[in-house]
């Protein structure tokens, strides 16, 4: 029975790689049995075609048996910078006897929230190129055949350092415009407890509201009260207004849980003037939900549904945003007391974007 233990390897700062990928660059190797069963960790890549971008960890797993097959179950994958999680992955392939080797990339996404922690902590610590940590752990087990029968297993516990360039990481962020300005620590400490009063997530947004206050122009927050009430119906009215203007949007995002045809026909006004419309609900258990999202669907809207989903939300590019807590439908738009906001700030608007790209990134796909 073959059993080899815990494999521990952590490499040097010479050994660190570029995320940058290049033919040059050579891959790491965890020997499990050696030149029998091993795990190649390929050049890191950041791909940028999507938003939130993505870092993307090539892994090869391969054996040389001929007579048995190889079950890797990675219990394990796990990126950091620092203390901060990157993300966690689990791996589960099978080699049949003769099949040399299986490539596989696991996906990291770098969400907003994410993206900024780890410049909040490259900026701390002032490094000019981000240092990540890869852990596998897991186990190889082996099957006879074609009896299926155990023949043992390996352990396996490694741990890569890995580079990523400063120029990289800024293009992931978006920040190839941007230059680095020498502060004081002081005067960052204070930029950094007015972001976090402020409700901030880049100290450049506090430098943008000064910036705003020293050309004269308006530092709170631009915002409207709407409500649902038997004498007034501001919410449902706004929603009619921004339909009725849509030819001026490019892309509509709405979270609604619940819809009818009260909501959707505001909806199919924005369709009929070419707006691009996502919508995030839930799976409809009732012929009305169910009818809306058919009309929608059939004129072009994108729909997923996420049953956790409980907040309400409609965003006009990146222009205006109505937060409130009425559904589409004709109880959240003419019945009950419902109330919220509508914004045009510009940072209120981009991090209701954020919330929405992100559930947007996992929701599932609506079918009939």
């Amino acid at each position: 029975m073959l059993r080899t233990g815990h494999i521990e390897k952590t490499l040097n700062k010479s050994k660190l790689i570029s995320i940058v990928v290049a033919e040059q660059v050579m891959s790491m190797r965890i020997d499990i049995v050696a030149e029998w069963v091993w795990i190649d960790i390929n050049p890191l890549q950041i791909d940028l075609n999507g938003q939130p971008p993505q870092i993307r960890v090539p892994l090869t797993l391969a054996h040389m048996f001929g007579d048995r097959k190889s079950e890797f179950l990675l219990s394990l994958v796990e990126l950091w910078y620092s203390k901060i999680r990157v993300g966690s992955r689990f791996l589960q392939l099978t080699l049949q006897p003769g099949t040399r080797q299986k490539k596989v990339v696991l996906d990291f996404t770098l969400w907003r929230e994410l993206s900024q922690l780890i410049e909040n902590e490259r900026e701390k610590i002032r490094a000019e190129d981000l240092k990540f940590s890869l852990i596998i752990e897991g186990e190889v087990n082996y099957y006879s055949i074609p009896y299926e029968s155990f023949m043992g297993s390996n352990s396996i516990r490694h741990v890569e350092s890995l580079n990523l360039s400063l120029s990289e990481w800024k293009k992931a962020l978006g920040l190839t415009e941007h230059q680095l300005i020498p502060l004081s620590n002081d005067v960052v400490s204070e930029l950094e407890d007015l972001r976090r009063k402020w409700g901030f997530w880049k100290i450049e947004d506090v430098i943008t509201k000064f910036l705003e206050f020293y050309k004269g122009e308006k530092v709170e927050i631009s915002q409207q009260l709407l409500v649902t009430l038997y004498e007034t119906k501001t919410i449902r009215d706004k929603i009619a207004e921004f339909a009725q203007k849509s030819a001026i949007f490019k892309e509509v995002r709405i979270i609604s849980p619940y819809l009818d045809n009260t909501g959707v026909e505001h909806i199919m006004k924005m369709l009929k003037n070419k707006v691009d419309v996502k919508l995030i609900t839930r799976k409809p258990d009732k012929k009305a939900h169910a009818d809306a999202l058919t009309v929608l669907k059939g004129m072009g809207a994108s729909i997923k549904t996420d049953n956790m989903m409980h907040a309400r939300l409609i965003i006009f590019d990146d222009v205006a945003a109505i937060i409130s807590s009425a559904d589409l439908d004709s109880e959240g738009l003419n019945n009950q007391r419902q109330i919220g906001i509508l914004t045009t700030d510009k940072i209120t608007i981009n991090d209701a974007i954020a919330f929405f790209d992100k559930v947007w990134e996992v929701a599932s796909e609506y079918s009939d």
